[in-house]
Order: structure tokens, then sequence, then C-alpha cells
């Protein structure tokens, strides 16, 4: 499976406070890797329990799988 996020820079800044900058990554990566359904919805709100709101938070998830097509 591919897998494609997309967020928006509020997303990247919710954890002001993470030293080396590598929290939006990080969290992608451990919440990609479950492969389950709502993975945006789960980061978006990981990103706003982060502490107070600043900017708007957007996170897009595409997934493609290596299903079978239907029609040849």
């Amino acid at each position: 499976d591919d897998q494609l996020f997309v967020f928006s820079d509020g997303f990247s800044e919710a954890n002001l406070e993470d030293e080396d900058g590598n929290w939006p990554l990080e969290t992608i990566r451990q919440m990609g890797s479950k492969k389950q359904k709502g993975i945006a919805g789960r980061l978006a709100n990981e990103a706003a329990a982060r502490g107070p709101i600043r900017d708007d938070i957007t996170v897009m998830h595409l997934r493609r799988t290596n299903a079978t097509p239907a029609c040849n």
C-alpha cells in the first residue's frame, strides 16, 4: 500500500515545545504504520490536544491499496 499525508502548518506547529521538530513526522509514521481508517482525524485530534490552537489544523490521508482492478 502507498500512503500520502498532507497537512497544514497548524498541524506541524501544534507542538512548538518539540525541541527537534520531528513531532509531525514521528506521529504520522507511528499512526500510519497501523493502516487503520480515520488516521487523519486522529492526527488532527492529537495536534489539537497539544495545547492552545493557534492556527487551523488540517490533515488529509490518502491510501492506495494493491487491490486487483475491477476491469482490464
